[in-house]
């Protein structure tokens, strides 16, 4: 391919077009050409045709940014530009990326139809039609008049992205694309763009001449007029939302730690792992917890040469870590070396809920947060979707304080209609800070009393089963959807071992609320401090096949957690170590904290309370968008017809997808193929795609 193109002596000419009338109507193209050892800039315009350069590249592959987000949708999202050009630091010689951005201002009358759109909104909003309230929440829902005009007065760019790989292997152009990923992630940019292999044909995507100027630029977000992330002060306390009831982390500059690829690499000669080769680092992510460094398993060497144990204590004395995790790479013929950071911050709650948790809650009876895996990404999970949780953790592990955060956030997205909570805390000071909440039906301290509640709870549930029989429903979740009220259980017991010291039997019932309570909505969550086989028997380990370790004594007392020994040295202070339900592989987390002060913990807990009784104070979430509009929207957007890719995006059954799509099919946007592999074609109208776009 050979692209003839005007040097640019500066990328920040782009705030010169975008300001400038003369000639924006008209295609401009600015090229971004990034190699290991330089970085240049062009532009393909109408009225330069003279004194042009031209390259030749061999395209391998191409990408393409989608906007994520409606046009009239305010955009959160760093300087992207700055973040692209990071990628010369993984590029080799000969390897070329190639940014093409197009613009071309708006000269259609669209503020005029903006305008005459937001005022029928306002008429329906009097009105409540039928088909609005069919249609599902509108785009002015989330906009007020003030974002309105800002956007309208202002000139709008009609805009498309793509990024070419040129002189790149297919295997290198999969590493690129993973970095190009967590590139917008670091600039905040993946809420407000997604990637597509595929080139949108039918999405028109527009941005104002600030949000080109603070995306694809070099002005700084506040000099821009791209929406900031909201502050978070309260002024209304009668109003707050879970996110503004919890602490806000505090901002703690720690300094990455650049010598990091430079240290492992010595590390690797110095303990023979790595001794007749190259040490070919593929790149490095900074953590809060820890630093991931990916590295080319060299010729003749295999994966189990860097994960066997003598190797890894061998390694971790050369780089003097006081743990280190090894495990598979992201891409074939690679592996990941995870090395702490010389300091460690906490990560607190309310920073997790405002990263997608929200969302995930939305479609979970009984949503909880794990924490955050080694590379720093939320580890969400639903109790419903467990048969029972087994938490072993020696003082100062992290476990009470694991436990806290996980009964505060059932108790602010769950109401007393959802869920019940039954707390078992013999150390009478864990766990009775709940012990007033609507949601808490008891906090026994009196072990004595333990028996009692444990055959309340069995006989609940075998009432449970009756009714289900009466209904014709196998579960709870059908039950309720028939519209009967029935609140989950979560029945939870904090140390396991002094119960299991007063009480005799208890395994037994335990035994029995596992093997059929989580059908009937009863689930248990059990921890100890003392995970020795007396305690954590095979009735136990068999009925709880959930498991979360922090740290431990000794290797022992995780082989009786586990069954086997864990692949890593835990640090203590919420660093765990888990192995879910139907899986063969450890999870490594960080768990969440409220705060890191325990009186602010306290405090928090407390205003929580305090709010829960009154109605209607935790989220009052918006209003659903039915599913067919959803899929409505993301065909739009990106053009894709596939089932199993809708299916993803959408998160629902694949039966579901399909039935959706027959009924695309009977509106006229989708034509259905004679065979399985011809699949689905859009046919829509562009007026009805550009309804489900802007």
């Amino acid at each position: 391919m050979r692209i003839g193109f005007t040097h640019l002596a500066n990328w920040s000419e782009i705030e010169a077009f975008v300001d400038s009338n003369e000639g924006s109507h008209l295609k401009h193209h600015f090229i971004k050409v990034i190699k290991n050892d330089s970085i240049f800039n062009g532009i393909i315009s109408p009225f330069l045709s003279n004194s042009k350069e031209a390259c030749e590249f061999n395209i391998d592959n191409k990408i393409f940014l989608i906007l994520n987000k409606k046009y009239l949708e305010p955009l959160i999202c760093g300087n992207v530009i700055e973040g692209i050009e990071q990628l010369s630091e993984m590029l080799r010689e000969q390897e070329v990326v190639i940014l093409t951005i197009t613009l071309q201002q708006d000269k259609s009358l669209w503020r005029s139809s903006i305008l005459q759109r937001y005022e029928k909104y306002l008429l329906d909003q009097s009105s409540l039609s039928l088909l609005k309230k069919k249609m599902g929440a509108s785009i002015f829902d989330k906009i007020d008049l003030t974002n309105l005009l800002e956007k309208v007065d202002t000139e709008r760019f009609h805009f498309s992205a793509e990024i070419a790989f040129a002189h790149i292997s297919e295997e290198r152009v999969e590493q690129l694309k993973y970095k190009f990923q967590s590139i917008l992630e670091m600039c905040e940019a993946s809420d407000t763009f997604m990637v597509s292999d595929k080139k949108p044909i039918f999405r028109k995507q527009y941005l104002t001449a600030g949000e080109v100027k603070s995306i694809f630029g070099c002005t700084t977000p506040r000099e821009s007029n791209v929406a900031q992330k909201p502050s978070r002060e309260v002024t209304d306390t009668s109003q707050m939302t879970s996110q503004e009831v919890l602490p806000i982390s505090p901002q703690i500059d720690i300094p990455n730690d650049t010598d990091i690829s430079i240290r492992l690499k010595k590390a690797l000669k110095s303990s023979k792992i790595v001794a007749q080769h190259a040490v070919n680092i593929i790149n490095v992510q900074y953590g809060t917890l820890f630093n991931r460094v990916q590295v080319e398993i060299p010729p003749d060497l295999t994966i189990s040469e860097f994960t066997n144990k003598k190797a890894k204590e061998n390694l971790q004395a050369a780089l003097g870590s006081n743990s280190l995790s090894v495990y598979q790479g992201d891409y074939p013929g690679s592996v990941s070396f995870f090395i702490p950071v010389k300091e460690r911050t906490p990560i607190y709650l309310s920073s997790l809920i405002s990263n997608g948790f929200d969302e995930f809650a939305k479609n979970s009876p009984l949503p909880f947060i794990v924490g955050v895996d080694l590379v720093g990404k939320p580890i969400f999970e639903c109790l419903n979707n467990l048969t029972g949780i087994l938490v072993a953790g020696q003082t100062n592990g992290g476990k009470s304080v694991w436990l806290t955060q996980l009964i505060t956030t059932l108790l602010l997205y769950k109401g007393k209609k959802d869920m019940e909570l039954f707390l078992i805390d013999p150390k009478m000071v864990e766990l009775h800070c709940f012990k007033d909440f609507q949601q808490v039906r008891e906090v026994i301290t009196n072990l004595t009393e333990v028996p009692q509640l444990m055959q309340q709870l069995i006989k609940e549930m075998e009432c449970r089963y009756e009714k289900f029989s009466q209904s014709n429903c196998r579960n709870i979740k059908q039950y309720r959807e028939l519209g009967y009220s029935m609140p989950y259980i979560v029945l939870i017991i904090d140390e396991y071992a002094n119960l299991t010291e007063t009480i005799e039997n208890i395994n037994d019932n335990v035994r029995t609320l596992t093997e059929k309570g989580r059908a009937a909505g009863i689930h248990l969550i059990i921890a100890t401090q003392r995970p020795d086989s007396n305690i954590i028997n095979g009735i136990i380990k068999a009925n709880l096949p959930t498991k979360i370790s922090f740290r431990l004594d000794n290797n022992m007392s995780y082989k009786t957690v586990f069954g086997e020994g864990i692949p890593t040295t835990l640090l203590g202070k919420g660093h765990g170590i888990m192995k879910r339900e139907g899986q063969f592989s450890f999870e490594e987390f960080q768990g969440a904290v409220i705060s890191a002060d325990n009186n602010e913990v306290d405090k928090t807990i407390r205003t929580i309370r305090d709010k829960s009784k009154k109605p209607s104070t935790f989220h009052k979430q918006e209003k659903e968008i039915p599913q067919i509009c959803r899929l409505k929207k993301i065909i739009a957007t990106t053009g894709e017809t596939r089932v199993s890719y809708l299916q993803k995006q959408l998160k629902i059954r694949t039966a579901t997808v399909n039935k959706l799509m027959g009924e695309l099919v009977e509106e006229g946007w989708l034509k259905k193929g004679n065979s399985k592999q011809e699949g689905y074609s859009l046919i829509a109208t562009e007026d009805q795609l550009q309804e489900y776009i802007n």
